[in-house]
């Protein structure tokens, strides 16, 4: 056992960090945003484009009310009052993380808005993007002949 390479958070610390993937706490917003973009093969933008198959944006209603929208596809298919507007800001951008795992391109209107509701979505994926990166690391030094430290019997 004197042998026995033990996988350490240092170690999975280190082989990220090769891999431009730094922990949670100390990646920047911009950062995380590219990163997890990169990733996912997703893009947004806030210039309006009729091609993108995501779209979230603020409208006014004729009485001067604001509401949030979520719409489906190109163009101006799949718009539903019912099921794709959004009153309150809380949950309007809750499809956004599958729209990103599912590669999308994404018109966003408060891209630039620095929003708690964008910044929450994009800390999400990148704990989901570190946690999987974590995990394939793992697997890899496994591979390589390294093991957990919960893996050693004790004697």
């Amino acid at each position: 056992m004197k042998n026995t390479k033990i996988i350490t958070e240092e170690k999975i610390w280190a082989m990220l960090e090769e891999e431009n993937i730094k922990q949670p706490a100390d990646v920047d917003h911009e950062d995380a945003v590219k990163l997890v973009l990169d990733h996912f093969e997703a893009s947004i933008t806030d210039d309006w484009d009729d091609t993108c198959n995501m779209k979230f944006y603020k409208e006014s209603t004729v009485d001067g009310y604001e509401v949030n929208v979520v719409q489906y596809g190109a163009g101006w298919e799949g718009l539903s009052v019912s099921e794709n507007i959004y009153y309150y800001d809380h949950d309007w951008l809750d499809e956004m993380p599958q729209a990103i795992r599912d590669g999308s391109d994404i018109y966003y209107s408060e891209l630039n808005e620095d929003t708690c509701e964008f910044q929450d979505v994009i800390s999400e994926m990148y704990e989901e993007l570190h946690n999987s990166a974590t995990n394939i690391m793992e697997e890899k030094l496994i591979d390589e002949g390294w093991v957990m430290p919960n893996d050693i019997p004790h004697v």
